[in-house]
């Protein structure tokens, strides 16, 4: 387990709240999926981040209170340095780590956030194959005469 730090980000217009991570969390394990298992990822589409309620799986929050109360928090979780594969019945792969945090937890229950029964927990999306999963060939060296 590693230690990490994040900013909560509120946005009311989207109906989101998420925890952003630092810009090259996600690029280094980008890097490294390629060349440990020879594949090139698609980057999470809101880069590196924590979901703690999107309008798309959560009813009934309220954007404004978590705004007024949380934006701009520095947070601070652990997770776990191995990346699970998953995606199986989304029709596509993707890696994830898993995100353990008693302050994300008293959050989202202060603000009423009620987790779907498939809830799988908090989790770093760090690539997906959406776009296709795509091998990668590291160039050859060329021998020139």
């Amino acid at each position: 387990m590693l230690n990490g730090l994040g900013k909560i980000h509120v946005d009311q217009k989207a109906q989101r709240i998420v925890v952003n991570l630092s810009r090259d969390f996600i690029p280094y394990y980008l890097w490294l999926f390629k060349k440990e298992y020879w594949i090139d990822l698609q980057a999470p589409m809101h880069y590196g981040h924590i979901t703690l309620a999107n309008k798309k799986l959560y009813t009934g929050v309220d954007y404004q209170q978590a705004a007024d109360s949380y934006h701009g928090q520095i947070v601070d979780f652990m997770y776990d340095v191995n990346a699970v594969r998953g995606g199986y019945t989304k029709g596509f792969v993707m890696f994830y780590l898993k995100v353990y945090s008693e302050e994300l937890d008293d959050i989202k229950r202060k603000l009423n956030i009620v987790d779907r029964y498939d809830y799988r927990g908090l989790h770093i999306t760090l690539g997906n194959s959406k776009a296709g999963l795509r091998t990668y060939w590291p160039e050859m060296i060329e021998i020139k005469k």
